[in-house]
């Protein structure tokens, strides 16, 4: 079974749609990467070298406060939750909105 990460619309990720942005901008930072040339442009690498999925771009690039891949360029130095905190970070949100919804 496939679970949805992220929600989005045809412009990207949509905040409003999707708490988990707030969620993992309060995860303490575990490790902090440059981004070299094979990385430029390219935060779907990171995500699977870090998170075992490249859907989870949206954390490099939301954590980071990057809201361009074209920013997303080589030398630039980037902060990185944890892979345990984010997972949990999202397991947590999903729960607390499928409460609310039950409601």
């Amino acid at each position: 079974m496939r679970s949805l990460i992220v929600q989005s619309d045809q412009y990207g990720i949509d905040p409003l749609l999707d708490a988990k942005e707030e969620a993992i901008s309060k995860l303490a930072v575990a490790s902090v990467q440059t981004i070299g040339p094979a990385e430029a442009l390219n935060p779907w690498l990171v995500a699977h070298d870090v998170y075992g999925s490249v859907e989870y771009f949206y954390v490099v690039l939301g954590y980071n406060g990057i809201g361009s891949i074209y920013d997303f360029v080589e030398g630039i130095t980037i902060k990185l939750p944890s892979p345990t905190d984010v997972n949990r970070a999202i397991r947590q949100q999903a729960e607390t909105k499928a409460r609310i919804t039950s409601i």
